[in-house]
């Protein structure tokens, strides 16, 4: 299975053959639509610097992303396209990285985006096209492999504050494969390092639709929150290994110097007490189990 599932054990004292059996099963992942969004001088009703502005919802859905694409030429070199999201937060992606493959915007939390195409001078000649939108959707119930779900938000009240705060470095991983939306979970290593599963990132295709997005989460007054996303800078495959089910890639900031990477040359001082996993189930913000 492609997703990297809710797992929780604890230290059993009685045979494993006494122990219940799965509750429940899931599968989530994510679709590619078509838009018919094209941006040209026909729609380009605004004067400069704002020359259009529009909003995507898909209602129901977690996320979206839009894959924008350039046609012809003729946009000023400065030109960039705006994104609020639902949580108000302000994304500017500058036209002139847009290349002939696309560009796949960062996670729109809530199905619903606000966009608004800037530039100082109109084009006569190109159009901005929003050609295709990555949307979640779920496909059944989260599940346990052990006895019951434990799993709750990472923030919930019980949640003991030093679990919480070994949560900070993990983030949620949105990329794109097979023409379907894929999410994975990664988590820092190092100060721009994220070490995250093969069959989620294993060549420079995933690699370049990738986004981490840090702090993506219920905050305690159960309000939905988003920190920084970041893209991947790059793809060796010296740093993949397909027998251990690991790849380590490099990111483009260095969310390191604010969520303070995991050791993992350390040894585990109590191997025999509780194990914990804090995750992205489901595509889901952050919980733990």
């Amino acid at each position: 299975m492609r997703r990297v599932l809710a797992l929780v054990a604890l230290a059993l004292a009685a045979p494993l053959a006494a122990q219940e059996a799965p509750v429940m099963e899931a599968y989530v992942d994510g679709e590619i639509r078509d838009s018919d969004i094209r941006v040209g001088p026909d729609q380009m009703t605004g004067t400069p610097p704002v020359l259009w502005t529009g909003e995507i919802s898909q209602p129901g859905a977690d996320y979206i992303r839009l894959l924008l694409r350039i046609e012809g030429d003729g946009f000023d070199p400065a030109a960039f396209v705006r994104l609020v999201s639902a949580l108000d937060q302000s994304f500017d992606i500058p036209l002139s990285v847009i290349g002939p493959d696309g560009h796949w915007t960062g996670l729109m939390p809530l199905g619903r985006v606000r966009l608004a195409l800037v530039s100082q001078t109109a084009p006569q000649g190109a159009t901005l096209v929003i050609e295709s939108l990555a949307v979640q959707s779920a496909k059944g119930s989260l599940y346990s492999t052990w006895g019951e779900n434990e799993i709750r938000p990472i923030n919930a009240e019980g949640v003991p504050e030093t679990i919480r705060a070994l949560s900070a470095p993990v983030a949620f991983l949105s990329f794109i494969e097979g023409g379907f939306a894929r999410t994975c979970i990664g988590f820092l290593i190092g100060p721009d390092l994220l070490a995250t599963n093969e069959h989620c990132i294993n060549s420079a295709e995933t690699c370049q639709s990738m986004t981490a997005v840090f702090g993506y989460e219920f905050d305690p007054q159960n309000r939905l929150v988003m920190g920084p996303q970041l893209r991947c800078a790059g793809y060796d495959d010296t740093f993949t290994t397909f027998d251990l089910d690991v790849s380590v890639v490099r990111l483009t900031g260095s969310p390191g110097n604010d969520y303070v990477p995991l050791d993992i040359t350390g040894g585990v001082s109590d191997p025999e007490g509780a194990l914990f996993v804090i995750q992205h189930p489901g595509s889901q913000p952050k919980q733990v189990s």
